[in-house]
């Protein structure tokens, strides 16, 4: 009788335990957020794709610090691409951010880009971007 409880509490603790694990990663991909990650990839563009194209079609926008697009390496679940360099967050060896850089670094939280056109009336839009807290860059090498 004890094996038995031992057994139906075993398995009761495994199956809340891969519930849990399966919502939270549901809840993720419901919601396009996940709060905080590595980044680990080459810069793709020196500015997030989305702010590239609402300025190309005249919107202003008003970045907090340096915007980048980052083409994902080494990192299976990373799925932010686009990601917002606040003012006073520098490169940890010092080297400035440039096209096809090695990136590695760490994200939490979110910066919001207001962009607007100026038209009767003004049309408003946002871009929502990770911010990163630390990141070093390197040139990439060829192989």
């Amino acid at each position: 009788m004890h094996s038995k409880i031992t057994k139906i509490s075993v398995g009761l603790f495994f199956l809340s335990f891969f519930s849990i694990i399966l919502l939270e990663n549901a809840n993720a991909g419901l919601t396009g957020q996940i709060f905080a990650g590595d980044i680990v990839g080459v810069e793709a563009t020196p500015k997030a794709t989305e702010i590239s194209a609402l300025e190309k079609t005249g919107f202003v926008c008003a970045t907090p610090g340096t915007s980048f697009q980052l083409t994902p390496r080494y990192l299976k679940k990373q799925t932010e691409t686009a990601f917002m360099i606040p003012a006073g967050v520098t490169s940890r060896n010092k080297q400035e951010l440039q096209n096809n850089h090695l990136i590695i670094g760490e994200y939490s939280g979110k910066t919001t880009v207001t962009c607007i056109l100026e038209a009767v009336p003004p049309v408003e839009k946002t871009v929502v971007l990770s911010t990163v807290k630390w990141y070093g860059n390197v040139m990439k090498k060829s192989i």
